[in-house]
């Protein structure tokens, strides 16, 4: 049994629920009072109201029925409710996949134009098309003043009276490519005035006047002469690079042969000196080291006699303390007889001998000369085999360039 369209659903929920758990009826009874309800719902209510009618409070003296035809609406308008909701689920579901549908194409698209290489992104050197203002300029025209992407830049290619135009790569300020009085584009070159103008800037019998490609070619001749020119002076300066480093290597592999045999005189000296050194401190250190244990041996026996001493004053004291006259006696016999050194003769000797340290130093002397007389030697050898040394340099090197020279 379907409701009616007259009759709105909420409304008729609204009467087919029970007014005990607020729900639609679930095995509605009716009372005899004409009162209806959810049959667990009254049956647990008239357990703790003694048989009376939760709303009219009418005694109830039969047990309610269920009632059918209630029962079948209820069921009818649940089963609308769920249909309902399932229709409303599919739409949502379906409003859900389009929405995601537009997202994804609205997603692809996006990608595909950023990923679009003729796409405006504001790089460095991107020239934004003064049409669109979507797409990168691939060419700018020097006389309409104005750059254009590929799709924009068709015209110029189609229309006859536009074929003449003179295109270049893209330029972002075009506004210096035209005359700031006349507005014109800057076709001519004053070579009087070192400048580009336009056909109004001309003077009247002005010479020396060409188009702006004429010039172009001509300073770019010049330009790339200057490029030469300086190409050949590089050429020319890695050259002498390269003769200073043979030089610099040459002179180094003779400082570094003079190097070795130098350091190796001044090794074989200080190890003559390290030995004499050894030779003549030896037996001052052997020396030392006996006068310090013969000093340590005699300051030991003094402190030992030193504790005798104190401790037999000490029980000399102890005895003397006594008061009974015959324990004084029979210990003072012991305290007489007290055995001390005599160290009057005992002095320590300051004078220290070194032997032949004389002989040692004189040979010392002797072999330093000789030493000395290698290094000489060693001098001699480096001016008259070319060595390089302060009054001696390679003079096939120029440590101070010349004057530069205009390219």
């Amino acid at each position: 049994m379907a409701s009616s369209p007259a009759f709105p659903a909420n409304l008729m929920e609204e009467h087919l629920s029970c007014s005990i758990c607020r729900n639609l009826f679930t095995d509605p009874v009716t009372t005899g009072c004409g009162h209806s309800f959810c049959k667990n719902c009254l049956t647990m209510s008239l357990m703790h109201t003694n048989d009376i009618c939760p709303l009219c409070k009418t005694y109830l003296n039969r047990k309610p029925e269920v009632n059918i035809v209630l029962r079948n609406v209820v069921e009818q308008l649940k089963n609308d409710k769920e249909e309902e909701k399932r229709k409303k689920e599919i739409e949502k579901e379906k409003s859900r996949k389009e929405r995601a549908k537009r997202e994804e194409e609205e997603k692809k698209k996006r990608e595909e134009e950023e990923c679009d290489p003729r796409r405006f992104r504001g790089r460095p050197g991107q020239v934004q098309c003064d049409i669109c203002t979507k797409m990168a300029a691939t060419k700018s025209c020097l006389i309409c003043l104005a750059s254009y992407c590929d799709d924009h830049l068709q015209i110029h290619s189609a229309n006859q009276r536009l074929k003449g135009h003179k295109l270049v790569a893209p330029v972002e300020i075009l506004d210096q490519r035209a005359c700031l009085t006349h507005g014109r584009p800057l076709e001519l070159y004053s070579r009087r005035q070192e400048k580009c103008i336009c056909v109004l800037c001309m003077e009247e019998g002005e010479e020396g006047v060409v188009s702006t490609e004429e010039e172009w070619n001509r300073k770019k001749r010049q330009l790339q002469k200057t490029v030469d020119e300086l190409t050949e002076n590089i050429k020319d300066r890695k050259t002498k690079m390269d003769e200073i480093n043979d030089s610099w290597k040459k002179c180094k592999k003779q400082l570094d042969v003079k190097w070795y045999e130098i350091d190796e005189v001044f090794l074989e000296a200080m190890a003559k000196l390290e030995a004499a050194k050894n030779q003549l401190l030896g037996p001052v250190e052997e020396r030392r080291q006996h006068l310090k244990n013969t000093v340590i041996n005699l300051s030991n026996a003094l402190q030992s006699e030193v504790d005798t001493l104190e401790k037999s004053i000490k029980e000399l004291k102890e005895i003397s303390a006594f008061e009974d006259h015959i324990l004084f006696l029979q210990e003072y016999p012991l305290s007489r007889e007290l055995l001390v050194n005599d160290w009057s003769a005992v002095k320590l000797n300051p004078s220290v001998s070194f032997g032949s340290m004389g002989n040692v130093i004189t040979n010392l002397m002797v072999e330093i000369q000789e030493q000395l007389d290698k290094l000489t030697a060693l001098g001699g050898r480096g001016r008259r085999q070319g060595y390089v040394g302060p009054g001696n340099l390679d003079r096939s090197i120029q440590l101070e360039p010349t004057s530069p020279t205009a390219a």
